[in-house]
C-alpha cells in the first residue's frame, strides 16, 4: 500500500535551500560565486540586470549521475517525476570538523531506512558554513557508508547533507568512492541523487514529502536546486 495522496498547499512549504550569494561556500578550492551588476536603475538605466559566474556545484545543489561517469544520465535524461519524494527521513548525526560518518551510525535507524526514498543527514556543521573549515574539512561519509545505504535502503533515491558535500576534501579517497558508489559509474547502474549544502535546520519530522526543483541546464552533471519540505 502506497503513501496517501498529498494535499499540496504551497503556502505551507518549508524552504530547505540556501540562496546563492557572493559568499556562498564552494567545495575545497573550487571557484566562488561572483554576482556582477550589468544594469542598475539607480545608475539611471531603465532596468536591473545582473551577471552570475559560478560552478554548477555551488550552494544548495544536486550531484547528478553524470558527475562521476560519462555513461550515467545527465539532467536532460531525468524525468520530472524523479524529483518528488514521498517517504522522507531525517537522521541527526552531529559532527564537527573532520568528523566521520560510518555504517554503524545508521544501524539504529534500520527500520525507517528500509522504507525511505529521501534521507536527510543533519550534522549541524552548517553553523560553520562561511568558514574555511566548512569548505575543506567538513564531516564525511565513507565509501563503506555508501555501500551500506544502498543495501539497507532499497527505495532510496536521494541523500541530502548540510555540509558542503557528503564527502570532504580532507578525505579524498572516501570522497571519490562515496560519489561513485551512490551515483553509479556504468549505464544502467542504480543511482542516488546527492544533495549538498542543504539547509536542514528548519527540517520538521512531519514532512510528508520533499520536492526538489533543479535549475534546468542542458546535459548537466550537477546543478543548483531549490528544495522544499511538504508538511502533512
Amino acid at each position: 500500500m502506497g503513501p496517501p495522496p498529498l494535499a499540496l498547499d504551497p503556502s505551507r512549504f518549508v524552504a530547505l535551500h540556501h540562496p546563492l550569494e557572493a559568499r556562498t561556500p564552494t567545495y575545497g578550492d573550487a571557484p566562488g560565486v561572483v554576482i556582477t551588476p550589468r544594469k542598475l536603475i539607480r545608475r539611471g538605466e531603465p532596468s536591473n540586470s545582473h551577471l552570475v559566474s559560478m560552478p554548477l556545484h555551488a550552494g544548495t545543489h544536486v550531484d547528478l549521475p553524470r558527475h562521476f561517469s560519462d555513461e550515467q544520465p545527465t539532467l536532460s535524461e531525468i524525468g520530472a517525476a524523479e524529483w518528488l519524494f514521498t517517504r522522507p527521513l531525517l537522521v541527526d548525526l552531529p559532527r564537527g570538523e573532520l568528523g566521520v560518518i560510518e555504517p554503524r551510525d545508521f544501524t539504529p535507524h534500520a527500520a525507517p531506512l528500509r522504507e525511505c526514498d529521501f534521507l536527510a543527514v543533519r550534522t549541524g556543521f552548517s553553523s560553520q558554513r562561511f568558514t574555511e573549515a566548512f569548505r575543506k574539512r567538513g564531516p564525511a561519509m565513507t565509501g563503506a557508508c555508501a555501500r551500506f545505504l544502498l543495501d539497507a535502503a532499497p527505495r532510496l533515491r536521494a541523500v541530502a547533507t548540510d555540509g558542503v558535500s557528503g564527502a570532504s576534501p580532507a578525505r579524498p579517497e572516501d570522497a571519490i568512492e562515496w560519489h561513485r558508489v551512490m551515483l553509479g559509474t556504468k549505464r544502467g547502474d542504480r543511482y542516488v541523487f546527492l544533495l549538498e549544502d542543504v539547509n536542514l535546520a528548519p527540517w520538521r519530522d512531519d514532512f510528508a514529502a520533499v520536492l526538489v526543483v533543479p535549475l534546468a541546464v542542458k546535459d548537466a552533471d550537477g546543478v543548483p536546486c531549490s528544495v522544499f519540505g511538504v508538511p502533512r
